[in-house]
């Protein structure tokens, strides 16, 4: 109910106390900022885990990106590879 009715239209249609609206609104506000922070933290792990494994990003994959992609894709670079390129490019010419 993200409607803007009043404490009473909600007590009235629900028969719950102006008390239990409120517990319960703060209850789904508190919700929405945890499934934010998580969603924030998902992002700055994957970042990090990327980091660790020595990836970059390659810009060009976003021109073709999946729908609902957030960002570039990452590439892992390894160091045997010519300076250039990617695992990605190394594993389509095999």
């Amino acid at each position: 109910m993200r409607d803007k009715l009043s404490l009473h239209e909600i007590g009235k249609h629900t028969g719950l106390s102006r008390n239990t609206i409120h517990t319960r609104i703060r209850e789904l506000h508190e919700a929405g900022t945890a499934v934010a922070r998580a969603h924030s933290s998902a992002a700055v792990q994957l970042v990090a885990l990327y980091k660790a494994l020595g990836g970059g990003w390659d810009m060009s994959s976003t021109i073709n990106a999946p729908k609902g992609a957030v960002g570039p894709a990452p590439v892992a670079s390894h160091p045997d590879m010519p300076s250039g390129t990617s695992s990605r490019s190394a594993a389509q010419s095999r």
